[in-house]
């Protein structure tokens, strides 16, 4: 999966895939609340909290080994101009809800109603 390394992440943090999965649900809900907070952040103009923030998500997804923490890293110790920071968070958000639908969808194995139309396949024999 894209941007998400089980196997490795398994090995290096020594935990049961299960523990795993309970690491993920927890992410997830951690990450989204500092996402708003960014957001909040990116609003008021408050450069040291946004890269505050970003340095606790990508932290985050290093743990998990989340191939998409190096675009939070970006954030952190960007030194472009804060709009330009904005399209790197705007891009890294739209990488996120990718991963969070996928997470849930394969390793947590969760499945939203509405969504799930999504996940049934036609058989053409």
């Amino acid at each position: 999966m894209p941007n998400l390394d089980v196997n490795r992440a398994l090995r290096d943090l020594n935990i049961s895939y299960d523990m795993y999965v309970e690491l993920c649900s927890g992410c997830i809900g951690m990450i989204d609340n500092f996402i708003r907070d960014l957001d909040e952040a990116f609003n008021a103009d408050d450069i040291e909290l946004v890269k505050s923030l970003s340095h606790s998500i990508a932290g985050d997804l290093g743990n998990m080994r989340r191939g998409l923490f190096k675009n939070y890293k970006q954030i952190e110790i960007g030194t472009g101009s804060m709009q330009e920071l904005k399209v790197l968070s705007y891009n890294a958000r739209n990488d996120w809800v990718v991963l969070v639908d996928k997470i849930k969808s394969i390793i947590i194995g969760l499945i939203e109603d509405e969504d799930s139309e999504q996940f049934k396949f036609n058989n053409f024999d």
